[in-house]
């Protein structure tokens, strides 16, 4: 077990205070002064603030549980999403975690425990998700609704039928419109793929995916 100087402390020969230092674990106390060392019977126990570190998987649509591992989860109450959005963990451990993806961004993932707040160095990565699209079908210039999670980062997101690029003519976080342009139309499979600029693709999807 690694050892960590402690100080500054006030005392006298019979007794003495000091401060917690950091990165200090749970241990027992040792003192040196110049005539020897004693060490404690008891064991200190220190609390220390959760540190999530990875996230399985690394990236998920909202509505996906996850686990997230890491060290002094136990007890934890919260656990929040860049947005912020916040989501109640469950099977917690002191190590692991399991919590639903909210309705958030992506980037970093803060753990609260009753010691305190812990924040990922990783980002955990939000991807879009289709829930719906109206109509079913239609011809060329035919304006379809897709509604989901997701759909916008900062800037309009590509949309696919086949091979031909709609033309985005609006886009929120739930909801965005295109335009069809290829002749004939199309039927009730939307055979096409969907996907945001550099991030996630859309399978395609069958009716109201």
């Amino acid at each position: 077990m690694s050892t960590v100087i402690a100080g500054p402390f006030t005392g006298s020969q019979t007794g003495f205070s000091f401060q917690v230092p950091a990165g200090a674990v749970t241990g027992k106390i040792s003192v040196t002064t110049v005539d020897g060392t004693a060490t404690s019977t008891d064991t200190l126990i220190v609390n220390q603030l959760p540190k999530p570190v990875s996230f399985a998987p690394p990236a998920a649509a909202v509505g996906t549980e996850i686990v997230i591992t890491g060290t002094s989860l136990l007890g934890a109450t919260q656990v929040i999403f860049t947005g912020p959005a916040g989501a109640t963990p469950t099977v917690v451990t002191a190590t692991s975690l399991r919590v639903v993806v909210p309705d958030a961004l992506s980037g970093p993932i803060t753990v609260q425990t009753p010691n305190g707040f812990g924040t990922s160095t990783a980002s955990f990565k939000v991807l879009p998700k289709i829930i719906s699209f109206t109509p079913a079908s239609g011809a060329a210039g035919a304006e379809v609704i897709v509604t989901g999670t997701s759909l916008r980062l900062v800037s309009d997101p590509v949309v696919k039928v086949g091979a031909v690029t709609a033309t985005v003519t609006s886009s929120t976080r739930t909801e965005l419109r295109f335009t069809i342009h290829f002749p004939g139309g199309f039927d009730t499979t939307f055979s096409g793929t969907m996907y945001l600029p550099a991030c996630c693709e859309f399978p395609p999807a069958t009716g109201a995916a």
